[in-house]
């Protein structure tokens, strides 16, 4: 094929040529799933190689489950146990109250980062 004035090599590259170029995935994933964190950290190519897009939104124990399991790794010390499930609620009312501005549950997940 390479003489013929294409630019590849046997009809495999070729191939796989169009399957890079056209091909998309659709993943959907529940952040209120148990393994959701792990999955998405053992997994770093979601976060550099992909493009997010949010469809909705999440619902209200789902946001709320993200900040309660960043917050078990804080020291009690820091952040007692007592006030977490207060300062989740107000964390989630904050996110819900600019979403008429525009603002999605991919924002809300790096405004919980340290």
């Amino acid at each position: 094929m390479g003489d013929k004035g294409f630019k590849h090599r046997s009809l495999f590259d070729f191939f796989v040529s169009r399957v890079q170029r056209y091909l998309h995935v659709a993943l959907c994933m529940d952040p209120a799933n148990e393994g959701f964190l792990l999955r998405c950290e053992s997994n770093p190519a979601l976060y550099m190689r992909c493009s997010m897009l949010w469809m909705g939104s999440w619902e209200v124990p789902s946001m709320e489950r993200l900040p309660l399991q960043v917050f078990a790794g804080v020291p009690e010390e820091h952040l007692a146990a007592a006030e977490r499930p207060a300062l989740v609620k107000q964390m989630v009312k904050l996110h819900e109250s600019h979403v008429p501005h525009g603002a999605t549950p991919r924002m809300h997940a790096p405004f919980l980062s340290p």
